[in-house]
């Protein structure tokens, strides 16, 4: 079976940034799972129908022959304890001359055929575990990206009401890389696993990179930079602000971090604290992270965190 570069990439991220101990490649639910189709799923399908562009269930006459062609590029299941605590679904598109499924408003119309799809099948086969269902591309055009981003939007606004637990995330140009590549790619030195495509490509590189000649020096001296400053504490803000109460919800809901620069600019990550119990110290399990510890933070320009439940 061929094995994409991105998808293989993500299941990467899944599996060791996300905390997910399962995570399996080209999902597809099997005919003869126990998995139900409810009188309520077939209302959600004729009201999708109703509400979404006729684009979107073109070419589909029923729910089943709908759900028949359901796959997931990626997914994932944590487990606390034994019992699934959090499924999540991902599909990506990596085309290096930027996400194109035709015209841009047929390429909305797809990313909203994707995540209903995706959604109802969740909850036929993981109904009442919570869900993030997310659609990811390195590359997105400027002319698509707005069609892309409303799909999840939409998707949030159909199922609010209907089904708690969902969660739509849209994750694109530079997000992917600092949500995804930039998690993802200081592992090369952890995980040694031949399966895993994008860290052996990482590994192959870094065999050679004292071999790559250096740039000639230029003849004007270069801007100094500032001294890399340790035994500060970095500053760290929680939303909510109760430290007990921002606990409680972290374990249950993941949180997400946003990373303030110097320089103005802020990227966030996702951060599920899969493996913290009620004990953790979150400021300690947070510093401790390569990126956090004394000296990195200083050195890649970061003043402080903001770190936020989902839905906060």
């Amino acid at each position: 079976m061929k094995v994409e570069i991105g998808e293989s990439l993500v299941r990467t991220w899944v599996r060791h940034c996300r905390g997910c101990q399962l995570a399996e490649l080209n999902w597809k639910p099997s005919p003869i799972w126990p998995g139900e189709i409810t009188a309520e799923h077939e209302q959600w399908y004729r009201e999708g129908a109703a509400e979404f562009s006729e684009k979107v269930l073109k070419k589909t006459s029923s729910l089943s022959q709908f759900l028949g062609q359901a796959e997931v590029d990626v997914l994932g299941v944590q487990f606390v304890q034994g019992t699934a605590r959090k499924v999540i679904a991902a599909d990506i598109a990596f085309h290096t001359n930027g996400l194109q499924y035709g015209p841009k408003a047929e390429t909305a119309a797809r990313i909203v055929k994707k995540l209903f799809r995706t959604a109802l099948t969740m909850d036929i086969h993981f109904p009442g575990v919570p869900v993030e269902i997310l659609f990811l591309s390195p590359k997105v055009n400027n002319a698509t990206i707005q069609g892309v981003e409303e799909a999840a939007r939409m998707m949030e606004s159909f199922f609010r009401g209907r089904r708690d637990g969902f969660r739509f995330q849209i994750i694109v140009n530079q997000g992917f890389k600092n949500i995804v590549i930039d998690d993802v790619t200081p592992l090369q030195k952890q995980v040694a696993d031949t399966s895993e495509l994008y860290l052996r490509a990482a590994q192959l590189v870094g065999l050679f990179e004292d071999c790559v000649p250096r740039p000639a020096k230029a003849t004007a001296a270069p801007a100094q930079s500032a001294p890399r400053k340790t035994g500060q504490t970095l500053p760290i803000e929680y939303v909510p602000g109760d430290t007990k109460e921002f606990k409680c919800l972290l374990l249950k809901q993941g949180a997400v971090i946003q990373e303030h620069y110097a320089d103005g600019r802020i990227k966030e990550r996702q951060w599920d604290a899969g493996g913290m119990t009620e004990t953790s110290n979150v400021s300690g399990n947070l510093r401790s992270k390569t990126w956090y510890r004394s000296g990195a933070w200083q050195t890649t320009g970061i003043t402080k965190l903001v770190v936020k439940i989902v839905g906060h």
